[in-house]
């Protein structure tokens, strides 16, 4: 059964059942917000390299809110053991949406639900395999036969639309020499 906090009573309960960590748990409650009566989105601080929530844990160390959220609400983390949202929401801190696993059980949680950045599940990243390349191996082969006939790479930027230092990466091989 879902663990459900949205009430008064529940709460009393909840800080009752943490008996020295009632202000805690409050406290870690009152920056939360039920979005949809599902996801208890984090309001406190966040990481400044991702969607995740930070706040300190039960002894007193910076941590992801949804780890104190699974240690709080479900109990000790195991050593090296990562969470897992099964909402997919990095700002739920829900315990019900909370599941703990190792980094392969998270990966493949990522991959099954089609998570996975595509770029890094192509077998050859290079060139047109590189979900960020703009230029395709015919205007590379341009490239190089008009500065091989002598055009400044200036002009060969200007006539193939390729920014002028793309076109000197290419020229000197530093990029698509596969090609």
């Amino acid at each position: 059964m879902p663990i459900d906090l949205s009430s008064e009573a529940q709460r009393k309960r909840a800080n009752d059942y943490w008996g020295g960590l009632a202000g805690k748990v409050e406290r870690f409650l009152s920056r939360t917000k039920i979005i949809d009566g599902e996801c208890w989105e984090w309001l406190g601080a966040y990481s400044g390299n991702g969607p995740y929530g930070v706040c300190r844990d039960l002894s007193g160390k910076s941590t992801s809110a949804h780890r104190v959220a699974f240690q709080l609400f479900k109990g000790n983390l195991l050593e090296g053991s990562q969470i897992m949202h099964s909402c997919d929401n990095p700002r739920c801190v829900n315990p019900a949406h909370l599941s703990q696993g190792t980094a392969q059980d998270n990966a493949d949680d990522k991959v099954s639900k089609g998570r996975q950045s595509k770029s890094n599940t192509l077998p050859d990243q290079r060139g047109e395999g590189n979900l960020n390349s703009k230029t395709c191996v015919d205007t590379v082969l341009e490239i190089r036969k008009l500065y091989a006939e002598g055009v400044s790479q200036k002009e060969i930027a200007s006539m193939t639309g390729v920014q002028r230092a793309n076109v000197w990466a290419i020229v000197h091989r530093k990029s698509w020499r596969h090609i």
